[in-house]
């Protein structure tokens, strides 16, 4: 079963012992946690793709989703586009027939030069920001790969709304063992097969 928005309160309940604390306070120490993770950690489980098809009159527009943090990669029909200066978009959006290259942000909204063709599949990869909100049965990837650091992280929050020096200082130590233990895992996945060669030989001299 995954794990929700209530075993991770109820964790953080068991850990300060005290189970009359407000449930929206719990909550909010969480969603705190959440965000404080997204914005520092770099894992997969973050990643989201979008597709789109565009049609007959696509203007060469496509919206940031609300929940994207940070771009990844934007493609057209698998060719991955560079960003370019709006000045140079404006001047090649309107090239015929040709392989769209570039982007460019606009208020919200990238712009894409030369506009794609009826028919062509635009990729948007990036990062996403998952709030649990406040419904007892949300569950998210965060909370079934690393329960822990939610945890630890809401317990931080907690202690130091409190002024608990020495909480603040147990509760940060777990906190920063599980991130480590959580980013590990994330750097070996990606670099694992990843083509690329140690500045040094098996005979310890560098290259």
């Amino acid at each position: 079963m995954p794990t929700t928005l209530a075993d991770i309160r109820n964790r953080v309940l068991r850990k300060l012992a005290r189970h009359n604390m407000p449930v929206s306070l719990v909550n909010q120490w969480i969603g705190d946690a959440v965000r404080r993770i997204q914005q520092t950690i770099r894992v997969p489980i973050d990643e989201a793709l979008t597709q789109v098809v565009t049609d007959e009159g696509f203007n060469g527009l496509i919206d940031i989703p609300t929940e994207m943090t940070e771009l990844l990669s934007l493609r057209v029909n698998g060719i991955e586009l560079e960003q370019r200066s709006i000045t140079e978009i404006n001047a090649q959006r309107a090239l015929p027939l040709a392989q769209p290259r570039y982007y460019t942000r606009v208020v919200g909204q990238y712009r894409i030069a030369p506009i794609p063709q009826a028919g062509s599949v635009i990729e948007l990869e990036y990062r996403s920001s998952i709030e649990p909100g406040s419904d007892d049965t949300t569950s998210i990837r965060l909370f079934d790969l690393k329960p822990e650091l939610v945890e630890y992280g809401a317990l931080r929050i907690a202690a130091d709304d409190s002024e608990d020096d020495l909480a603040l200082a147990r509760y940060t130590s777990e906190y920063n063992s599980h991130f480590l233990e959580l980013q590990a895992l994330a750097l070996r996945d990606d670099f694992q097969n990843a083509s690329m060669a140690p500045a040094y030989n098996m005979n310890g001299d560098w290259y």
